[in-house]
């Protein structure tokens, strides 16, 4: 056997003993991204497994078994009960997979381990985790991140809800590094609650995927386990729905604001959730007036002025502050983020501009699933918007964005499943015009917007009902108004 082969062989012996899945019968539960990964990591585990899907149609399964060999291989149900699921020791559950089936519920109470990929990951990686969720602004943090650090001369790895699944990163050899940044859904949290992280933050809470949860308390409880086991713990300060009900034992905080905020007021309020009778003690990142200007702050030390920040949007502003507080634990040096904070220049589909075509800009905030992310875009534009928008709405309450539209928003050019109850939501305020589909969509904004307003794509709602996924409604759309231009 060549030496390489037998590293990986070492490797995956290595990683076999530690996740837990020797000798254990295992199901893998979805057949998404997520999935298939798991597929793949099995694989090369050399583990034996079963794969159940109730929700993929047979054309997309069709094609998912030509594409993946792996998959056609295996024994496939196509039906979730309590008998198939007792059937085995372990399911390893895709985050697209709802947790209330009873079926599930059944298993746990007959001792079958209910896991996904994060808590697999987790049990392997000896890397230092940072972990972020929120409503919005997770990607954006992350790979923000992510870029400073790797200026800092830290190796660093994303993944998660972003990027490559996890187990793809243990499977490829990519876990050699300081550094795994995670960006984490409430689905992927709902089963990886324990996670040992050195950093942890809930950005913002707002409404979003209330078609899964009861209330939107029950959305912010499961997002609030991301600080159960967090060594720094990094909160702010205008979102208190955001907060965990308690504190982990002896962790450190950093707590953001963009908005004057006072400390005794952050300090006391940390104090109520904290176990114990000790201060807390906390790290500040602010903006303040230093000479002359708005500046970046970490207590009381000018950092950086925000007029330096690439991104626009006061959004943007936020995520910066809550970046800066989630370096705060590698004590970088400060010119290391003076260097790399501004340098960070965003991420495709999130209010990426695709064109100027006579003086129409074109934005693409194909990312923004939901009315907040919508509401943000909108009000960070500074033009007049003709918005396109529309598709799964998730249960959402769309009146959140009447005061934007009235605002900001000159026409709205509506598509897909939801684009009625936008229409009703908004149809008093301005002009709603209905779109057959994305190519329809851009045609009628290009007629409706005149030099000087913006067309933006930000659709408040998820993008399964007619694409692939948002990089694919965001592909769409850059390709249908480059064809404006030809």
């Amino acid at each position: 056997m060549a030496g390489s082969d037998q590293q990986l062989l070492k490797s995956a012996e290595a990683v076999l003993a530690r996740c837990g899945l020797q000798g254990r019968r295992v199901l893998v539960v979805g057949l998404g991204l997520t999935g298939l990964s798991v597929v793949r990591f099995l694989e090369w585990l050399n583990v034996s497994f079963e794969i159940a899907d109730d929700y993929i149609d047979d054309q997309r399964l069709q094609e998912t078994l030509g594409k993946h060999r792996n998959v056609a291989n295996r024994k496939l149900h196509r039906e979730f009960s309590d008998e198939l699921f007792r059937q085995f020791d372990v399911l390893i559950v895709s985050p697209g997979v709802p947790l209330a089936n009873p079926a599930f519920l059944a298993a746990r109470a007959a001792g079958v381990d209910v896991l996904g990929d994060i808590a697999l990951f987790a049990r392997i990686c000896d890397a230092s985790l940072i972990a972020v969720t929120g409503s919005n602004g997770k990607s954006t943090v992350v790979a923000w991140l992510a870029h400073v650090l790797a200026g800092s001369e830290l190796s660093v790895e994303l993944g998660g809800n972003i990027g490559k699944p996890v187990l793809d990163l243990v499977v490829e050899g990519s876990l050699d590094c300081d550094v795994v940044v995670l960006e984490l859904s409430s689905f992927q949290l709902e089963l990886a609650a324990e996670l040992p992280v050195l950093g942890a933050t809930v950005l913002n809470i707002s409404e979003d995927h209330l078609d899964r949860y009861e209330s939107i308390e029950a959305y912010a409880g499961v997002k609030a386990g991301i600080y159960n086991t967090a060594q720094y713990c990094v909160l702010n300060a205008q979102d208190l729905s955001a907060w965990p009900q308690q504190l982990p034992p002896g962790a450190n905080c950093a707590v953001f604001s963009s908005a004057s905020a006072e400390k005794q007021d952050i300090s006391q309020e940390l104090q109520k959730r904290q176990q114990g009778p000790e201060p807390v003690v906390f790290t500040c990142v602010s903006v303040q007036a230093f000479e002359g200007e708005d500046w970046l702050m970490v207590n009381d030390d000018a950092l950086l002025p925000v007029a330096n920040i690439a991104l626009a949007g006061q959004h943007n502003v936020d995520n910066a502050l809550a970046v800066i507080a989630l370096l705060q634990p590698f004590e970088l040096p400060v010119a290391v983020i003076r260097q790399y904070l501004p340098s960070f220049s965003g991420l495709p589909h999130r209010m990426q501009l695709v064109a100027e075509i006579e003086g129409v800009r074109w934005f693409n905030d194909s990312k923004g699933t939901n009315v907040d992310a919508c509401v943000k875009a909108i009000t960070g534009i500074g033009a007049p918007v003709v918005l396109i928008a529309g598709g799964l709405g998730k249960g959402a309450d769309f009146t959140a964005l009447r005061e934007p539209v009235a605002d900001c928003v000159k026409a709205v050019v509506l598509f897909g499943a939801d684009a009625d109850q936008l229409k009703q939501a908004l149809s008093d305020l301005v002009a709603c015009h209905a779109a057959s589909d994305m190519q329809d969509a851009v045609r009628q904004a290009s007629l409706i917007a005149g030099p000087g307003d913006v067309v933006l794509l930000s659709p408040a709602c998820a993008s399964f009902d007619m694409f692939q996924s948002f990089e694919h409604r965001g592909e769409v759309f850059m390709d249908k108004v480059r064809s404006l231009a030809a």
